[in-house]
């Protein structure tokens, strides 16, 4: 029995034989040029090649008429390659033709490029559910608008607290809202609110006891607070769990205020 390039392709894809898949996607390509079905499921294969990046990208603008899945695809792609500005281009298309579908990825990608106000503009076509507000607070946050990232991760917090009363299995959301609880924490801390910090930062801790990082930030609060004794104390309890790379960054932010020297002192001693 005789088959046809496609359907060895497709025998070869269950197979996982990805190169037999390859060759014979080729085959069926240079004889079907317009067959955009096989193109796109060649592009699906080579994203998983490095050297295969080139052509899969340029199967893509081979694409008679491109929808939203393949600009998703490019943007995908692309972020993996580095290529940001190139990933929110893509990601800005895919947006446009399926605004719920690509919301969160483009505005991922706007954050990350520091462009908080399309971000925004992006984050209003999805439903104001908790992790609408978190991804608003976080964005509030990052440009210095404090005041609303508190509003806005408060409304979160309440939201997801809500939901946690109702869960069967409450691990997940638990951990979601210890992650959510060190922002708003943070950005308490930020805004001279120091009691509800530290009260933040220990409700994280409760969920993530082994978070080097909640008993270091504690630290920086007590001493905010006037307490050294008690910020040397807990900001070392955090060192003593720290890995290397979250030492460093411990190290870089002691050191980028001089009101922390004795701590850093300390911890060196």
């Amino acid at each position: 029995m005789t088959y046809t390039p496609m359907q060895l392709a497709e025998a070869y894809l269950e197979t996982g034989e990805l190169n037999l898949a390859l060759a014979a996607l080729d085959e069926h390509l240079t004889a079907f040029p317009q067959d955009d079905s096989a193109r796109r499921l060649r592009v699906q294969v080579l994203r998983d090649f490095p050297e295969g990046i080139a052509t899969a990208l340029a199967d893509l603008d081979a694409l008679a008429e491109p929808n939203a899945s393949d600009y998703g695809v490019r943007g995908s792609i692309l972020l993996g390659q580095g290529a940001v500005l190139g990933a929110a281009a893509a990601y800005e298309r895919a947006w446009t033709l399926s605004p719920v579908g690509y919301a969160e990825f483009y505005f991922r990608v706007l954050k990350d490029l520091g462009q908080y106000e399309r971000a925004l503009v992006v984050l209003d076509s999805l439903p104001q559910a908790w992790h609408w507000h978190q991804a608003h607070g976080e964005v509030d946050a990052l440009r210095g608008d404090l005041p609303s990232a508190l509003a806005h991760f408060t409304q979160a917090a309440d939201q997801l607290a809500a939901l946690i009363a109702v869960a069967k299995d409450k691990r997940l959301l638990v951990a979601m809202q210890a992650n959510l609880l060190l922002k708003r924490a943070d950005a308490y801390r930020r805004s001279g609110r120091y009691a509800e910090a530290d009260a933040d930062y220990q409700a994280a801790e409760a969920a993530e006891p082994g978070d080097a990082a909640i008993p270091f930030n504690r630290g920086l609060v007590r001493f905010e607070q006037g307490d050294l004794d008690g910020a040397i104390s807990l900001c070392r309890a955090g060192w003593s769990r720290a890995n290397a790379d979250m030492r460093a960054a411990m190290r870089a932010e002691l050191t980028a205020d001089a009101r922390y020297q004795p701590i850093l002192a300390a911890l060196a001693s």
